[in-house]
């Protein structure tokens, strides 16, 4: 839940980005003190708003990437450990079946 601004390389959370978005686009939109400036008020238009919508997507779509990128390299990883451990019960180091111990 956390979007790390590309430029500055600050974190804030998803909820704050959100809101501080909004924000910025009311406050452009609708100057303070006028009567659209509540917080209730021109939500629908401003998240529909292209102001709003293509940093929304373009944030949307960087952290479907990271997600993938994840769920790869976990799949890589666990590849690897199937690997080993395959390997391992074939190892060379343990005896073969048909080995008889000395008594």
């Amino acid at each position: 839940n956390e979007v790390a601004l590309e430029h500055s390389k600050i974190s804030i959370s998803m909820q704050e980005w959100i809101k501080t978005a909004i924000e910025s686009i009311r406050s452009s939109n609708f100057p303070v003190g006028s009567s659209n400036n509540s917080n209730d008020d021109n939500i629908s238009f401003i998240v529909s708003s292209d102001a709003y919508l293509k940093p929304a997507l373009r944030i949307a779509h960087s952290l479907a990437d990271q997600i993938c990128k994840a769920e790869e390299y976990t799949r890589i990883q666990n590849h690897r450990v199937e690997n080993y451990c395959s390997n391992f019960s074939q190892s060379h180091y343990l005896p073969d079946a048909s080995f008889t111990w000395p008594d």
